[in-house]
């Protein structure tokens, strides 16, 4: 039971986790729309549900506008040390078959005798796939809040699934560098015949946005690097979306969540809700 839930990615959040979010939201507050605020997973969760044709009518019926921070769609060009040695082998695949483990980073209250000695074999073996405020995304005193941290990771990282950085591997492996896909999860050839009816993981059909996306990037993020971000920016441009990209210099992933000084930041967030 414990590995068929920790069976999924973004795609499994974009297909049922936004839409139940949202619903649950609306019938709460008995509003009609509301605006979306994610980060990093938050915004690659919704670009595949606002990709999907299954979900993406709900969505933009239901959200007046999407805030996008630190987006992850496209990630060809990351300087992220942790994904980067991810995508490199199957090292940290084959350590979760052989301890049968299936969470990465689970909280503290959460963490089993498996995951403990998992994560310790794992660390004597790649320490960078432990250190992950530094290697994952990225941490800078200069403007990101220090004295705060025994606070922060208190509660982040919670737990992710491993098919999640699986996902993301995928992603970062894309042959195409200039030019790079965003795609469902790919299982084998196989396997995507019996999923999807065809070889290959089909593409997120960003043509299905029909509502204000506003991305907002951090010059110094590590994983939702400026460039990609560029090309995302491009990309929805071209296809004639509502799509405005926030730039900042002396900002990285976590400075979105962690930043010493964060008034600029969320001044921009609550101008652009307040024009929802």
């Amino acid at each position: 039971l414990r590995r068929e839930f920790w069976n999924y990615s973004f795609q499994e959040m974009g297909q049922y986790d936004v839409k139940a979010n949202i619903a649950f939201i609306l019938a709460f507050t008995g509003q009609s729309k509301l605006t979306y605020v994610g980060h990093s997973q938050g915004t690659s969760q919704m670009f595949a549900a606002l990709g999907d044709p299954k979900t993406a009518p709900f969505v933009n019926s239901k959200v007046k506008k999407f805030i996008a921070l630190a987006p992850i769609v496209y990630l060809t060009h990351i300087t992220s040390t942790f994904f980067i040695r991810l995508a490199k082998d199957n090292l940290l695949i084959d350590f979760s078959k052989d301890f049968g483990i299936d969470e990465w980073l689970p909280g503290a209250c959460s963490t089993s005798s498996a995951q403990s000695e998992f994560q310790e074999a794992v660390c004597k073996v790649e320490p960078i796939f432990c250190d992950w405020i530094i290697s994952i995304a990225d941490f800078n005193p200069k403007y990101d809040n220090e004295k705060m941290m025994p606070i922060f990771v208190e509660h982040n990282p919670s737990g992710t699934s491993l098919r999640t950085l699986i996902h993301y591997k995928q992603l970062i492996l894309e042959k195409d560098k200039a030019a790079p896909k965003f795609m469902k999860y790919d299982f084998g050839e196989r396997e995507n015949e019996k999923i999807y009816g065809q070889k290959t993981p089909p593409l997120y059909d960003l043509t299905n946005i029909n509502i204000p996306i506003r991305g907002f990037v951090g010059l110094d993020d590590k994983l939702g690097d400026p460039t990609d971000n560029s090309f995302l920016a491009a990309v929805m441009q071209q296809m004639g979306k509502n799509y405005k990209q926030y730039t900042y210099n002396n900002c990285g992933h976590m400075t979105f969540m962690w930043a010493i000084n964060a008034a600029p930041i969320f001044n921009d967030i609550l101008n652009e809700i307040a024009s929802s």
